[in-house]
């Protein structure tokens, strides 16, 4: 134990160090029990060399800090240290992830072309209107006297111009290879790399943990300086290759990562092989593309990190099918529903982006199913928006103006309401509301006039979202769906899933809804997205002026400005 009459552990600034320090001197006395020192000032050459050492005491500290900071996972600031504490665990920084998106064939049913049968190929090219490359994930066949057709893309390209080929590897003890400039813009997608060696292929894997020595392994991983490199085994987990050997051939995909979450209507060109054989066919994605990322970076990894080492790559609680969910390339968020028994579905949402395409919703199925319980009934789906509504009425503080106390409020709403920060099948308090902007600088107290919650359309058939523009609640006892069914491409009818409520609309107009048998008034409006008869979605109702709990597994979200009536009364 180490002991210090002058100073404690919890003097770490300069003014600590010294002025505990000049206390101390005031102990020291003479042989006749007088204080020794009187002159504190900075013209003694005593006091300067105690400032002295103080300033180099705090130094000091700030970097003994700095580094037992860094040392711990879940304080660490620096993207460097966050790399090392995974690789503690086995957790290697991945490569970007793709966005993926599903698109909708369509033709028409009385056209020329009805009666033809196409498969299209896996890889088939789409652009979107940004200029970026989109391939089709599987073949897909359109049958005859089908109408649509839906083919999940991918957003990247197969990437041969690396420089890999040829490349000599290295006689270090174990090499490690960058993969080269890409073009700007452009990462390399985790686990695309396809290596061969002196004519030998290298098996792609995720971890050396399961390797034998002689077997020709290798990873593909971003190092702390956010370049994608080739790391091979130790000659224990994993054969080193040998020193001279040549590349004899390296490819991969590339994408432009987060820049591929390209909003809904973007995939609008309809490839020559389909034109080639249906003239007439249109193409258009009908939600937002998600799940693309660039490098793996410093949030995802402190929150994947953990999840890597409670799961271990086996599925067995409910919370490990989470878990495991969630580190899964391109998922965002994840929750499950188990049934009784062995049944279980599992509702997740896209990186940067909410909807989950069918691409992502595979992927999800297979990783998953292949740790699960051989007994385990397994179902993946992707989660809905639900956008929160609110009018709220404000006083502000004494000499802040509207426009300042607007901005804060809406800020503070973005932040507690993002897609980050909510939770499928999650609950929103007005309780929480109003804690959240009565504790505003800005703010001394509010009203909250209504609050609900803006319906998802769930698509039961056709190839395009339905766009709901105006929505007002009025009343609702209780929670109710409606059916939304398109008896033309500009008319639909509401009908409520019980009661016997029925109505007409058409497409641009506001229809006023009075459901007297169950207790519910609203109005919406249908924006135009080229309805077809025959479309049908759904729609569920929630009470306004309460607690919400979401009914089934959607994320409520604040996203824009437009979710908010705020009065803002100003106080002088």
């Amino acid at each position: 134990m180490i002991t210090n009459k002058w100073l404690n552990p919890y003097q770490r600034s300069f003014q600590q160090i010294k002025a505990k320090l000049i206390e101390s001197l005031t102990t020291i006395k003479d042989k006749n029990g007088q204080t020794l020192i009187t002159d504190y000032s900075e013209g003694n050459i005593l006091i300067i060399i105690l400032s002295l050492f103080a300033a180099i005491a705090e130094v000091l500290h700030y970097y003994i800090d700095n580094v037992g900071r860094e040392s711990f996972l879940s304080t660490a600031r620096r993207y460097d240290s966050v790399v090392k504490h995974g690789l503690l665990v086995d957790y290697h920084p991945r490569g970007a992830v793709a966005a993926s998106v599903d698109v909708i064939l369509t033709r028409d049913l009385t056209g020329s072309n009805i009666a033809s049968r196409l498969t299209i190929p896996k890889e088939t090219l789409f652009t979107d209107v940004n200029g970026n490359s989109w391939l089709s994930a599987r073949d897909v066949t359109w049958y005859a006297n089908v109408t649509t057709c839906k083919i999940p893309l991918i957003q990247h390209e197969k990437y041969n111009q690396s420089g890999l080929s040829g490349l000599v590897i290295p006689s270090e003890g174990r090499p490690e290879i960058t993969i080269g400039k890409l073009p700007d813009g452009k990462y390399y997608e985790h686990g695309t790399m396809q290596l061969s060696i002196d004519g030998t292929t290298w098996t792609l894997v995720d971890t050396f943990a399961y390797s034998k020595p002689s077997d020709k392994h290798f990873m593909v991983t971003v190092n702390a300086s956010q370049v994608a490199v080739i790391v091979f085994g130790d000659g224990t987990f994993g054969s080193i290759p040998s020193a001279g050997q040549k590349v004899t051939s390296a490819s991969f995909y590339i994408t432009t990562g987060i820049q591929g979450n390209v909003p809904a209507g973007s995939i609008v060109q309809t490839p020559a092989i389909v034109k080639a054989s249906i003239s007439e066919a249109t193409t258009s994605n009908q939600y937002a593309a998600g799940g693309g990322s660039s490098y793996e970076n410093f949030g995802m990894l402190k929150e994947h990190i953990p999840l890597s080492v409670k799961t271990l790559g086996v599925a067995v609680s409910k919370q490990d099918f989470v878990d495991l969910a969630m580190l899964i390339d391109g998922v965002n968020k994840a929750a499950v529903d188990y049934e009784c028994g062995r049944k279980l579905t599992v509702y997740i949402s896209a990186d940067n982006g909410g909807v989950a395409d069918s691409a992502m919703i595979n992927k999800v199925y297979t990783q998953l199913s292949q740790r699960a319980p051989l007994t385990t009934w397994l179902q993946v789906k992707s989660a809905g928006l639900v956008d929160i509504i609110l009018e709220i009425e404000v006083t502000g503080k004494k000499s802040y103006k509207t426009n300042e106390i607007q901005a804060q409020v809406l800020n503070a709403l973005y932040n507690a309401y993002s897609i980050e920060n909510s939770e499928i099948g999650g609950k929103v308090r007005i309780s929480d509301i109003y804690a959240l902007i009565d504790n505003l600088s800005t703010v001394d107290y509010l009203h909250i006039k209504k609050f609900y919650i803006k319906p998802w359309p769930v698509t039961i058939y056709g190839n395009k979202e339905l766009l709901l523009g105006q929505f007002k609640l009025e009343k609702a006892n209780g929670s109710m769906t409606y059916f939304i069914n398109f008896t033309g491409s500009n008319s639909y009818t509401v009908k409520a899933s019980s009661g016997g409520f029925q109505t007409t609309g058409s497409v641009g107009s506001t229809i006023n809804i009075t459901d007297k048998n169950n207790g519910i008034t609203f109005s919406l409006d249908i924006q135009a997205n080229g309805y077809q008869q025959g479309y049908r979605y759904s729609i569920t109702i929630s009470e306004p002026n309460m607690d919400y709990e979401d009914p089934g597994y959607n994320l409520p979200v604040f996203q824009k400005s437009s979710q908010l009536t705020l009065t803002v009364h100003e106080t002088v």
